[in-house]
């Protein structure tokens, strides 16, 4: 129920996330607003200068949300939207802006998200739209742990920390076009996560980057991309 909110013009922050609508380019979220203690209905992904902007970066959804013919979130907000109407739209009850200024007020942050279940997994794969168009921009070595820095291309990076490794092999080319990932299959085998990230084209000569991490703990970071254009990040 974390969701990173990124509007153009305003002043980023982390907040309660309600319900989502998920529908593509035209999903749609529920979520507090801290400013204007408030529960408004939004786009996820916003026009901004000609293109299609994420403003929504959903973190973590909630093991107490239900999912309804179209919404997936709490019991209590979802039964409120489908009572709202002409006259009534995005307009919440007090109630229902008191209970979520209460989550609001209990909501804990993590910089690093740990991933030891497949709700962890989930998440991970959530914010990141399943690696699709990522490739890696970077790996950092450690004495203990390696870094290996996602560049999403969806207006975000993501930060993979494992360590314990006991299997990595990252072919990532310097011509960015064959680097980029189709998917990705994350998965716990024998207490031991599983990372594979399939490539998208194969090289000139028909070969395929193999992209796989097996290890026995990981951690992932959320950073937002301060370029527009994702070509621009790694400059």
């Amino acid at each position: 129920m974390l969701v990173y909110v990124n509007k153009k013009n305003y002043e980023s922050y982390y907040t309660v996330l309600l319900a989502v609508k998920y529908a593509g380019w035209k999903t749609k979220v529920i979520y507090y607003d801290p400013i204007h203690h408030s529960i408004k209905m939004d786009k996820m992904w916003q026009s901004s200068n000609n293109y299609s902007k994420r403003a929504f970066y959903i973190l973590k959804e909630s093991k107490d949300w239900i999912q309804s013919k179209k919404w997936i979130g709490f019991d209590w907000i979802i039964r409120e939207i489908e009572h709202l109407n002409i006259f009534t739209k995005n307009k919440f009850s007090l109630q229902s802006i008191n209970t979520t200024k209460q989550l609001y007020e209990n909501l804990i942050i993590h910089e690093w998200n740990e991933v030891k279940t497949i709700e962890d997994i989930e998440n991970l794969k959530n914010v990141a739209i399943d690696f699709h168009d990522a490739y890696i921009s970077k790996v950092e070595n450690y004495n203990e742990y390696k870094i290996v820095d996602f560049n999403t291309t969806w207006g975000c990076h993501i930060l993979l920390k494992v360590s314990d490794i006991e299997e990595i092999e990252l072919n990532y080319p310097s011509d960015k076009k064959y680097g980029f990932f189709a998917d990705s299959n994350i998965e716990i085998i024998n207490n031991k996560l599983l990372f594979v990230f399939n490539a998208m084209f194969c090289d000139e000569q028909g070969n395929v980057s193999v992209n796989k991490i097996i290890c026995k703990s990981a951690f992932w970071k959320f950073v937002v991309s301060k370029y527009k254009n994702y070509t621009e990040e790694d400059d």
